[in-house]
């Protein structure tokens, strides 16, 4: 019997117990692409269109993404991870907290999640949960904007990826002019 490409895709991720934790996130979540190589390229490209598509939106004020080469971190990528700038990339959204919360709340193919690393496509707004104990002056001490949003790119079709995320920044915007408020001032994934 030969390997499967469940066995080449956990076979690929060999060599510390977190990629074989990876390895078995993916071989259990029921995807499978035709070679481990392919799975790391299509989630690369897929985020390349991502950052692409974030950094165009006059709605986004920033996006930190070291493989795109407006980034300060580029070179750095380009010297120690050649073949890409990993699955995982942050966003200030404009409009602060409650357009970040809606954001999120809107998400229906990203999952909410604090984790990273996943075959699946996840997204987490820091302020309202990972960071929501510190006052607004730590949050930023930190590095955590109110309407920041990090997403961990899966290996989704990048059209149904990027189509997700322009229907979460139009509840965003409703957010911004007063139409919507958010479901609750609870964290958006509580």
């Amino acid at each position: 019997m030969g390997p499967t490409s469940r066995d080449a895709l956990f076979g690929s991720y060999a060599g510390s117990e977190r990629h074989l934790f990876l390895g078995w996130v993916a071989s259990n979540a029921g995807f499978s692409t035709s070679s481990p190589a392919e799975g790391r390229e299509v989630v690369g490209q897929a985020l390349v269109g991502v950052a692409a598509f974030l950094k165009a939106r006059p709605d986004v004020v920033s996006v930190n993404y070291s493989g795109l080469e407006s980034s300060p971190w580029h070179q750095l990528q380009l010297k120690n991870a050649p073949k890409g700038g990993g699955p995982v990339l942050a966003f200030e959204i404009a409009g602060g907290v409650d357009a970040g919360r809606a954001f999120v709340d809107a998400l229906e193919l990203h999952s909410l999640a604090a984790n990273i690393g996943d075959v699946r496509s996840l997204a987490i707004h820091p302020a309202t949960t990972t960071h929501s104990q510190l006052s607004e002056a730590e949050q930023a001490t930190a590095g955590v904007s109110l309407g920041l949003v990090r997403l961990s790119v899966g290996i989704e079709n990048v059209v149904d990826i990027l189509n997700d995320l322009d229907k979460d920044f139009t509840a965003a915007a409703a957010v911004r002019e007063g139409a919507a408020t958010p479901t609750a001032a609870t964290p958006a994934n509580a």
